[in-house]
């Protein structure tokens, strides 16, 4: 937007400027996203990510709460969950979200979704599913609104300033986080579960065209 531009954008060293050459901005968004995914690094709570993983893999029902820029991290957690034949699902409408939560029983789990952990909706969603007795799991900043209403924090600190741009940098981190849990989950059962991932594969095969998985093959020989 106007207003972004001629603010800048908070990056690694300085802001983007109007006057910087395309290089320059590439570089910079780029520098962004390597520094939000080395502090997602130093900052992960092994612990923390353990009992999540666990948690969800004896889960009998999954949900994933998130409004605004923070739904499509709740629809990517789905998607990768789904692939592991987890009982998950998303619900975009925040009328849904809150039904949803009012229905929980216990073992179950609530995902919630916000990069500043303050936004309301994230936060009642939480709330509902902790009073049902439902394990809720918070993928937030800490010390935040979202993370005091949540059984666990899987942090996700960034410097990002969200106030007038729309999350970039953070939402990186948070589908990083989404994979290492989703990568643990499978890595955890076993062949079983890369049985769950093929069968997976195999039900999307139709939707492929003609060539495409040879395309991929012929790329991946000629970069040996």
């Amino acid at each position: 937007t106007g207003q972004a531009i001629v603010s800048g954008t908070p990056y690694v060293h300085r802001d983007v400027s109007p006057s910087d050459p395309i290089e320059t901005i590439a570089k910079k968004v780029l520098g962004s996203s390597v520094l939000a995914l080395q502090t997602l690094e130093r900052g992960l709570d092994h612990e923390a990510l353990e009992q999540v993983v666990d948690i969800l893999a004896h889960a009998p029902r999954i949900d994933c709460y998130g409004t605004g820029a923070a739904s499509i991290l709740a629809i990517e957690a789905q998607h990768k969950l789904m692939r592991l034949g987890l009982p998950v699902i998303c619900y975009n409408d925040t009328h849904l979200q809150r039904l949803a939560a009012a229905s929980l029983r216990r073992e179950d789990v609530a995902l919630c979704f916000s990069h500043t952990g303050m936004i309301r909706d994230a936060v009642k969603m939480a709330e509902a599913a902790r009073h049902r007795g439902a394990t809720t799991i918070a993928f937030s900043r800490p010390d935040t609104a979202l993370s005091k209403a949540c059984d666990l924090v899987l942090a996700i600190d960034s410097s990002e300033n969200t106030e007038i741009y729309a999350p970039m940098t953070s939402r990186v981190a948070h589908a990083v986080m989404i994979d290492i849990v989703a990568t643990s989950l499978t890595l955890r059962h076993g062949p079983d579960m890369f049985r769950q991932l093929q069968e997976a594969k195999d039900s999307l095969a139709d939707l492929r065209l003609p060539g495409a998985e040879s395309g991929r093959n012929s790329q991946r020989k000629s970069s040996r």
